[in-house]
């Protein structure tokens, strides 16, 4: 409600069709979720810790939500001017709105684990207050001088916060323990969002989707087991992924 009445019609149109588009890279990586939880139980039935499963889950979502972050900009970058001409003055929106909902999304999945294992909620509900109040008090500050810029880096400021929080309670109520692989993995987040913000020609894309690739192999970020685990309990349309899974894990 604050965003629409800063913009005005106009602005809040460009703001919500980059919101629309920027969503989708988040929907794709989100329809792993189900799979991930899948084979997240089977490790418990097998006896293994909350940590284990957390973790193989963050590991798999990092790798969907890498590649599909370095896929779906580029073609969000060529496709928008070509068919959404009018729209094309909001791509830097739309790039900022899709790499906050999208990186954020192997960080998410904690919260997951954090109901699952009966952890106390209430600190989700002070979140929630700071988070709202983040949004309602950077959009007056930033809307009226930047415009659907400024929405978008209030939305990023809120998402910051609540991806902080989120990985931050996770690791103190130890349903999630990043280990050297984790960590990794975490660094590589903004790193990649301001990869993708400030540089990314789109002859660089291939070689940072390979590069993705490598560095999962390299530093054997996956088990074999896990890969096997996991790509057992993908749906159908997802079963193309196996073959990467397999391929990258040691």
């Amino acid at each position: 409600m604050t965003t629409s009445y800063l913009l005005g019609s106009y602005y809040l149109g460009l703001y919500q069709f980059s919101a629309l588009v920027g969503g989708v890279p988040f929907m794709l990586v989100s329809s792993i979720g189900g799979p991930l939880l899948s084979a997240s139980s089977y490790y418990k039935a097998l006896g293994k810790d909350e940590k284990l499963m957390s973790s193989v889950t963050f590991k798999f979502a990092s790798l969907l939500t890498f590649l599909v972050v370095i896929i779906s900009l580029p073609l969000a970058r060529v496709l928008i001017p070509i068919l959404f001409p009018d729209y094309a003055k909001a791509v830097n929106v739309l790039t900022i709105l899709l790499l906050l909902s999208t990186l954020t999304f192997p960080i998410g999945t904690l919260t997951t684990f954090i109901v699952a294992f009966k952890r106390s909620l209430r600190p989700f509900f002070y979140i929630t207050l700071a988070t709202a109040s983040t949004v309602l008090v950077t959009s007056y500050v930033l809307i009226p001088s930047m415009g659907i810029m400024g929405g978008a880096i209030s939305q990023l400021i809120s998402a910051f916060i609540s991806s902080s929080f989120v990985l931050y309670y996770s690791v103190s109520t130890k349903v999630f323990f990043p280990g050297k692989r984790e960590s990794f993995l975490l660094s590589l987040i903004p790193l990649i969002g301001l990869y993708e913000y400030f540089i990314d020609p789109l002859w660089l894309d291939v070689i940072a989707l390979l590069g993705v690739v490598v560095v999962f192999k390299v530093f054997k970020i996956i088990r074999r087991e896990e890969a096997k685990v996991v790509s057992s309990f993908l749906p159908k349309w997802l079963k193309f992924f196996e073959p990467i899974l397999l391929g990258i894990s040691s």
